[in-house]
């Protein structure tokens, strides 16, 4: 994964799914409808070619994929905040 090829939007949809653990609470803590969220993961993975969570029935789980794109930002704060 070449974290160049990431913007930092898709830093901070990949890190509000990764906490949120699901497509409709990461679009509710970014201010977004879900279908933006799905869009965005979806293209981000096609684009770096590798998967980024598991689809379950009960939300989405990130792979080593996604745990190593989780992990890249070295300050989370910058991507992620949330007034809750």
């Amino acid at each position: 994964m070449n974290a160049q090829d990431v913007a930092w939007d898709d830093f901070r949809t990949v890190l509000a799914v990764c906490r949120e653990g699901t497509l409709s609470g990461a679009a509710r803590v970014l201010g977004v409808n879900h279908s933006t969220v799905f869009r965005r993961i979806n293209a981000l993975e096609d684009r770096l070619d590798v998967r980024l969570f598991e689809r379950l029935p009960e939300g989405y789980a990130r792979n080593e994929g996604g745990s190593r794109c989780y992990e890249y930002p070295p300050d989370r704060r910058v991507f992620y905040t949330t007034d809750t």
